[in-house]
């Protein structure tokens, strides 16, 4: 199966790094989120679901195919809570149906299948698949960093874009490189 050519783990974290102040600021003892740890999750968007996820999100076959990026906020060590765990099971979700979970939640209840999260936390890109989750907050904050984490994901690959475009005599698109 492939990957994504544009979109490599370096870009996510070069994402991460667009929105990391805003999510840090909220991520601290009397910020907005009243939350200081959670995981952050990215799916390689040209991944589709097939029985060889059936296992969950949990499977090997789904954190090494399909995670693409992940990255903690605070030490996993001190965490009152899985957030790993739930990121992952919020965005299996989403991967599966290609709806953000909260959808799924709230819409689609009949989707659900034993052992997902209960809360949504997830953004899916409508036009191209791409999904990221993340755990750490109450859902419609953990709604915001995906949504502003796809934005930055889109930035990225956008320069990456631009910048292979501008490159004399390429006529197709080249395997993954740093960012």
């Amino acid at each position: 199966m492939g990957r994504s050519a544009i979109l490599t783990p370096e870009r996510c974290a070069s994402a991460l790094e667009l929105i990391a102040p805003t999510v840090a600021s909220h991520l601290t003892p009397g910020g907005r989120f009243a939350a200081r740890f959670g995981e952050l999750v990215v799916l390689d968007p040209v991944r589709s679901y097939s029985a060889a996820y059936d296992e969950g999100p949990e499977s090997a076959a789904f954190q090494d195919d399909v995670i693409m990026w992940h990255h903690r906020f605070g030490d996993p060590a001190e965490w009152d809570f899985d957030y790993g765990h739930a990121a992952r099971t919020k965005a299996y979700l989403a991967f599966k149906h290609r709806l953000p979970s909260e959808w799924v939640l709230d819409q689609y209840g009949y989707l659900l299948e034993p052992d997902l999260c209960l809360y949504g936390g997830t953004a899916v890109d409508p036009r191209g698949g791409l999904i990221v989750g993340f755990s750490g907050a109450a859902a419609h904050h953990d709604r915001f960093v995906c949504e502003i984490m796809l934005a930055a994901l889109r930035n990225v690959v956008g320069e990456e874009l631009e910048r292979i475009r501008a490159t004399p005599d390429l006529d197709y698109v080249p395997r993954p490189g740093p960012a």
